[in-house]
């Protein structure tokens, strides 16, 4: 059923204030007053739910804590730790609270444990000989009240200060906490800071043309927006709109709560940010537009339904999309200009409106719009590929042991009847691969792929085999590999081993990682593929193995990958000893720090062994500073001899002997020996 009206959008926002008021962590927890939030200060977010990380969506709220560290975190109703959890990366040192209503409830990032739990998960650490440790606990095994301190917050696994805190429900799967109870005051209406205009199939024209098109906006009044110029579209056309929130001006830039698209009245999509399933979190990336993410950090949510997505907060009517041979059914009647409202919402109900004028055609201005192409001239979005008008060759590639159509097969399209714009089902179906040549130069090599249909193909240029499998990707989608400005990537002091390659286009959405295959004629051992950090212009271990004569990496992104030897070892600079504040008990600490830097392949932390005194110690590493740190107890005879063996992730090996002496409870002198 069609909703006509605007007007339906509120009670149904307000229906879900409701019914988030009878969740049964409210009845759990005494519905007469809000839950307790897990800090005691005034608080504030810097990252809201299902925002957009790296390969997987936000599962909870980051509530700030102003820069700092050690503040106490306390249970937010009766229940017990089901789950305690200690790592370098991810959510670093992490409690579990399943409660008596249900839900589980995580804190992460903390900086200490509580006295008990710390004891605990020391006792797990030297049971497992290491640092890394995940343990469960039976119902009521470690009973905690509510307001009874779990922790205190911290950095651990983040790199900054602040406390990730979330919570699941009975299946472990994420849910908002602004939807079931816990409040925050705000007033302030969300932004929009753009709006994207998507072709979706070959026949599909945003002012004429096969591309992207980015709406300019003017804000009219508060909270209202209206495109700058009518657009003219043809087709299937989808939408994605860029909107942030923030918090009275405090918070930062968060996503919105919930956004919806009409046309004239009519309810094409409905989006709310408050549940999904660990499932679905690798979706993130059909849920937000990828080629904005990654090059330049605009977050555009994706307000149709994509291919292969099977996400269950978002609702669609005719997949969301505007289709301009059946507007004038779906609204009634046939129209000169039509107008797409997209609306915004924060969980408070404050809303932001956004709206988009259009009429039907496939006019345009006569030229191609290249400033959002990743290559000039060309254009890829899922299986769409816009060339541009006239004649293009396409030349196949041979693919597999047996390829069908012979090495280096033209095949000639004219694609002035078309604009450019191809799709993969276009193609004959025995092309895989392809170059594509714009008049006498060979631009791009491309890579059609088919749903559930495997890829094998081999470019001789880069010395490199590349091969998916039937769940790589999420549905059918144009695959380009392009060479790359050496002179454009720094070394970081490694050797260049191959030619590199860039992977493209950025938009793509990766389920499974693709296999890089390179031919190097490994010798060394110590080759491996590397990605370029565009944004630090450094390279970066992108985790690879030798085998036989070829160098093999699981690709999870696009960007630029390139075969490197690295032949430092990491260095391992003077342990010092230092005393931290216990924020439980207020005891000064000793720990030894041990700077281990390698600005190669990284410190393989896992693989380094550390000995004080001829005990092997269990140590933190953190990644951000690039140390490791070791709690001790005061050495009956003044000193502490360390013994460290450190490895990058290629086996570089570095070795340090030393000495720390304590000459009083306050000073301490070091010397050392390095192999």
């Amino acid at each position: 059923m069609f909703i006509r009206s605007s007007r339906h959008f509120i009670p149904l926002f307000l229906a879900l204030i409701v019914t988030a008021g009878l969740h049964p962590f409210l009845a759990c927890a005494g519905s007469s007053k809000p839950p307790l939030w897990p800090l005691p200060i005034e608080v504030n977010l810097t990252s809201s739910f299902c925002e957009y990380r790296g390969g997987h969506l936000h599962a909870g709220l980051d509530i700030k804590t102003w820069g700092e560290e050690g503040i106490p975190c306390r249970a937010v109703a009766d229940g017990y730790v089901s789950r305690l959890r200690a790592s370098p990366y991810g959510y670093g040192k992490v409690v579990y609270v399943t409660l008596y209503s249900g839900e589980t409830v995580v804190y992460a990032h903390l900086a200490e444990f509580s006295p008990e739990l710390g004891r605990t998960i020391r006792n797990e650490q030297i049971r497992a000989d290491k640092y890394k440790v995940d343990v469960y606990y039976e119902r009521d095994h470690i009973p905690v009240e509510r307001g009874d301190i779990l922790g205190y917050s911290g950095s651990t696994g983040a790199g900054a200060p602040h406390l990730h805190f979330e919570v699941r429900d009975t299946s472990q799967n994420p849910l908002n906490p602004l939807s079931i109870g816990w409040e925050l005051e705000d007033r302030r209406r969300p932004e929009f800071r753009g709006v994207l205009a998507i072709p979706t199939e070959s026949g599909s024209r945003v002012g004429g043309q096969c591309r992207i098109r980015r709406v300019e906006l003017r804000r009219v009044d508060k909270g209202r927006y209206v495109a700058t110029d009518t657009l003219v579209l043809k087709g299937r056309v989808g939408f994605g709109a860029y909107v942030i929130d923030r918090i009275n001006n405090a918070s930062g830039r968060l996503a919105p709560y919930r956004v919806g698209v009409e046309v004239d009245g009519v309810v094409l999509t409905d989006i709310t940010l408050e549940s999904f399933t660990y499932g679905h979190a690798g979706e993130v990336e059909l849920a937000y537009e990828m080629g904005h993410v990654r090059r330049n950090k605009e977050y555009f949510l994706m307000l149709f339904k994509r291919r292969g997505e099977t996400l269950w907060n978002r609702k669609f009517i005719h997949d969301g999309m505007i289709d301009t041979d059946a507007i004038a059914r779906l609204v009634g009647e046939k129209r000169d200009v039509y107008t797409v409202t997209i609306r915004a919402w924060d969980w408070a109900g404050n809303v932001a409106v956004a709206e988009i004028p259009f009429r039907v055609g496939t006019e345009g201005d006569g030229e191609v719009d290249t400033a959002l192409d990743e290559v000039p001239g060309y254009f890829f979005f899922e299986d769409l590929l816009s060339i541009g008008k006239g004649p293009v060759t396409l030349r196949a590639h041979p693919t597999g042991p047996r390829p069908r159509l012979s090495p280096d097969t033209d095949i000639s399209l004219d694609m002035n009847s078309d604009v450019g714009c191809l799709r993969i089902e276009d193609l004959p179906t025995e092309v895989t691969a392809f170059s594509v040549r714009n008049g006498t130069s060979d631009v791009l090599q491309v890579i059609a792929v088919r749903s559930s249909r495997p890829v094998s193909v081999e470019f001789n240029e880069f010395s490199l085999r590349v091969r998916t499998d039937e769940h790589s990707l999420y549905s059918s989608a144009f695959v380009f590999l392009t060479p790359w400005d050496e002179e454009a990537a720094g070394e970081n002091g490694l050797v260049p081993a191959g030619t590199p390659v860039r992977l493209g286009p950025a938009s793509l959405a990766i389920k499974n990682k693709i296999e890089f295959r390179f031919e190097t004629r490994a010798q060394d051992g110590r080759e491996a593929v590397y990605k370029f950090d565009e944004r630090k212009s450094e390279w970066r271990y992108a985790g690879s193995v030798v085998d036989g004569d070829s160098v093999v990496a699981g690709i999870g992104s696009p960007g630029v990958y390139r075969v490197m030897i690295d032949t430092d070892p990491p260095v391992i600079s003077k342990p010092q000893l230092k005393k931290r504040r216990s924020y439980a008990t207020k005891e000064q600490i000793p720990e030894i720090v041990i700077p281990i830097e390698d600005i190669g392949s990284g410190v393989a932390d896992e693989n380094v062994v550390i000995e004080i005194n001829g005990q092997k110690q269990i140590a933190r590493w953190d990644g951000y500073s690039s140390k490791f740190y070791i709690p001790v107890h005061e050495a009956a005879n003044g000193r502490y001899d360390v013994d460290v063996v450190a490895f990058d992730n290629v086996g570089n090996t570095s070795k340090l002997i030393s000495r720390i002496q304590v000459a009083s409870p306050h000073k301490a002198s070091s010397e050392e020996h390095v192999e």
